[in-house]
C-alpha cells in the first residue's frame, strides 16, 4: 500500500493558526496583501490602503508594553522581503510586538507567550 504524504504550505499553516485562535476565542485578523491581481484591482487596492509587506496576521490584544501582536507567516526556506522587514521594524518601534513564524507550532507558541505577558 502506497503512503500519501500531505504537503503543507504557508497558507495551510496560517489557516491552522487562525482556526486555533478561533477555537480559543482569540480575535485574530488576516490582512490580505498577497495574491495575484489584475492591474486595475491592484491599483484600486493600493489607493484603498493595501501596502506591500504588511504582516499576515494581527492579534489586537494589548499585553505588557505592546498594543497588539503582528505575525508574519513563513514556511520552509521562506525569507522576509525588504518591505516586510520595514513594516516589522516600523510596527515594533510604534509599540507592537512582531514576529516571523515558520509554521503553526511556532506561531501558536509565540501567541501563547505573548498572551502570558501582563495586561
Amino acid at each position: 500500500m502506497k503512503k500519501t504524504v500531505k504537503l503543507s504550505n504557508e497558507l495551510q499553516e496560517q489557516v491552522a493558526v487562525v482556526e486555533y485562535c478561533d477555537l480559543q476565542g482569540l480575535p485574530i485578523v488576516h490582512i490580505p496583501n498577497e495574491g495575484k491581481r489584475s492591474v486595475v484591482t491592484r491599483a484600486q487596492l493600493k489607493r484603498a490602503g493595501m501596502r506591500p509587506g504588511f504582516p499576515d496576521l494581527f492579534l489586537p490584544l494589548p499585553r505588557g508594553k505592546y498594543h497588539g501582536l503582528f505575525i508574519e507567516m513563513k514556511y520552509g526556506n521562506g525569507k522576509t522581503s525588504s518591505d516586510q522587514e520595514w513594516w516589522l521594524a516600523t510596527l515594533s518601534r510604534e509599540g507592537y510586538a512582531v514576529c516571523v513564524c515558520y509554521g503553526f507550532d511556532v506561531a501558536v507558541r509565540r501567541i501563547r507567550e505573548y498572551l502570558r505577558m501582563g495586561v
